[in-house]
């Protein structure tokens, strides 16, 4: 009976919620539009309006419209608006879609444009800054260098890369030392002529060079390891230097022991009138013209070493490479040791650049704190120079080349500047500025490094022959006939003190500034290879040029084939020698005989071959 009458009661209650389902009214369409749209939030203007018209009569055909509106589906309202009923805008993603063409039209389109629009050139990479330590102040100078016709350091960055791609041989962008040192082929490439490297080598130089011991090629780890044979870090430019806490232009010329005869030190009138006939006796190759080459002693040749650049107190820095991020401290230090020893700096530190003072201090208290001394970094340079170096040289494209682009008021041009080499003047201050491909072509592109033709140096340095470099009136490098004889009038001119004799300290302080390619191994000093002179008047006739066999743009009596009236006839200043412009300024139409030539009949000169001068 229990059983029976839970069964009736499961029944029932089934019965009752079925008819409580079908008594329940069905949503209307406004719930279902409310489930549907999500809420917008109307304005409050908008929200005034409906409440007046919540309020205001209503006709019996508005209730009617309203009905009906309410049986009308919800896409059916929306599609319907009344113009008075206030807007919904578009999210703008919306409606820039709307208005923007099919994706893949916009992408063809972008693929045509970049492909019609021209290339954007690379902006130039900006000019490096030097500073280099005269003793009348710091000389700026802003060099921009180029190495076959791109920024200088792009084909070192891409050696490192190449460097860096070898120690990741597995391509999971983790380069480590094992990698590269399993690199066989790649450690072979850089170093064909030297055998390969055995496992104890290769787990030395992994201890070497792995500087944090953590296995992965940093890129401050290759470039150590590219300049190992350097024994520094190899780098797309840097900066070498030394200056003498003492200059003595008698400790490194050499041709002032053979000037100074009875060795007391100073030239005396008697030696300095001697001067002209003492250089020509030093001529070796009888060419009339000295280089410094003639000049070397027997242990220089034997050992090819210079032994006057050798000096023991050359330790203080004679330039320095600011480039962004440079330490100011070290200005701080360098400076005031070099110009106001034990004092703070002032205007009369820098007697030959009182500009540069001025510029430096912007608080006007005439001393240079750290601030002050990093605008060295921003202001106006007093040298610009284009240094470019070609692999494959032409006559356009020389292997150097060393251009002249800007000079302050300060600094004074001395001579003709000659394609890879130019002479420069600040005060008693003479810079000998000079571009030498060192490295040759048919070294390998990496060799660890040292005379890597994918590094540039600039080597700055005071041991220089200064007493040669006086006597060096054009810059070119070499003494000519004319420098040679007129030698002694030009020293004696340096005589400052009127005693009819010179001393070392009237000498100008002359300084090397050599960019190099490559640049060789060690820390020696560099003296740059002195070349043939370049001669700016090249409208001499062709038989000047012909007749001048040893390239000094000078006719000597010697090298003249005329007779000595025509000798003399031509020598208008009556110096003793025939120049280019003596030579163009001479009106020889009348007749085709060549002024320096000796007579000669109609048959020789229908068979003589004009001279053609490159």
């Amino acid at each position: 009976m229990a059983r029976r009458w839970r069964f009736c009661l499961i029944i029932l209650l089934c019965a009752a919620a079925i008819g409580c389902d079908r008594s329940s009214p069905p949503p209307t369409a406004d719930k279902a539009t409310s489930k549907a749209t999500p809420d917008v939030k109307a304005s409050p203007t908008v929200a005034g309006t409906e409440a007046k018209a919540a309020d205001a009569p209503q006709d019996k055909d508005v209730d009617a419209t309203s009905k009906a509106e309410k049986k009308t589906p919800p896409t059916a309202k929306e599609s319907e608006k009344s113009p008075a009923t206030p807007s919904i805008e578009a999210p703008p993603s919306a409606a820039k879609a709307e208005n923007q063409p099919d994706a893949a039209d916009a992408k063809g389109d972008k693929a045509t444009d970049a492909s019609q629009a021209p290339e954007p050139k690379p902006e130039p990479r900006k000019p490096e800054r030097v500073a280099i330590f005269t003793p009348g102040g710091p000389l700026l100078v802003d060099v921009a260098m180029t190495l076959d016709g791109r920024p200088f350091n792009q084909a070192f960055d891409e050696q490192l890369t190449a460097l860096l791609e070898a120690a990741d041989a597995d391509d999971d962008g983790v380069a480590t030392w094992k990698e590269l040192m399993d690199n066989d082929e790649y450690l072979q490439a850089g170093a064909a002529d030297r055998p390969a490297m055995n496992a104890r080598q290769k787990r030395d130089a992994i201890e070497q060079y792995d500087l944090n011991d953590d296995g992965h090629v940093q890129r401050q780890e290759g470039t150590a390891w590219l300049g190992r044979d350097a024994g520094r870090s190899a780098a797309a430019f840097r900066v070498r230097s030394s200056r003498a806490y003492a200059p003595n232009a008698r400790t490194h010329s050499r041709v002032w022991p053979f000037l100074d005869r009875d060795g007391d030190g100073e030239l005396s009138a008697a030696e300095l009138t001697a001067t002209g006939a003492t250089l020509l006796r030093l001529d070796a190759d009888d060419d009339q013209v000295l280089t410094l080459d003639e000049l070397a002693s027997l242990r220089e040749q034997l050992t090819g070493q210079d032994q006057m650049n050798a000096a023991n107190d050359a330790t203080r820095d004679a330039a320095i490479h600011l480039e962004p991020g440079y330490t100011i401290e070290r200005l701080d230090y360098v400076l005031p040791d070099l110009y106001s020893p034990r004092q703070a700096l002032s205007p009369e530190s820098f007697p030959a650049l009182p500009k540069l003072f001025e510029q430096l201090d912007e608080s006007g208290e005439e001393w240079l704190d750290r601030d002050e001394l990093a605008r060295l970094l921003t202001v106006e340079p007093h040298v610009r120079l284009a240094v470019d170096f070609n692999s494959a040289p032409t006559a356009e494209k020389p292997a150097a080349r060393v251009t002249l682009q800007g000079l302050s008021e300060e600094v004074k041009q001395i001579g003709e500047a000659a394609p890879d080499r130019l002479i420069l003047a600040l005060g008693e201050t003479r810079l000998a500025i000079s571009a030498t491909g060192v490295a040759m072509a048919s070294q390998p592109a990496m060799p660890y490094g040292g005379g890597d033709q994918n590094q540039l140096q600039l080597m700055v340095h005071d041991q220089e022959d200064a007493l040669f470099e006086e006597l060096d009136a054009n810059g070119d490098g070499r003494l000519g006939t004319r420098e040679m004889t007129g030698g002694g009038k030009r020293l004696a001119a340096r005589d400052a003190n009127g005693d009819e004799a010179l001393a070392v300290d009237e000498l100008p302080y002359s300084m090397i500034v050599a960019f190099m390619r490559g640049g060789g191994d060690g820390d020696g000093f560099y003296s740059p290879p002195r070349s043939a002179p370049f001669i700016a008047n090249r409208e001499a006739p062709a038989w000047f040029w012909s007749a001048d066999f040893n390239a000094d743009g000078d006719l000597s009596r010697r090298e003249f084939l005329g007779d000595a009236a025509r000798f003399q006839e031509l020598d208008g200043d009556g110096d003793g020698f025939i120049d280019a412009g003596e030579a163009a300024s001479i009106d020889d139409k009348t007749s085709d005989q060549e002024p320096g030539a000796p007579a000669e009949d109609a048959a020789t000169k229908a068979d003589k071959t004009p001279v053609k001068v490159n």
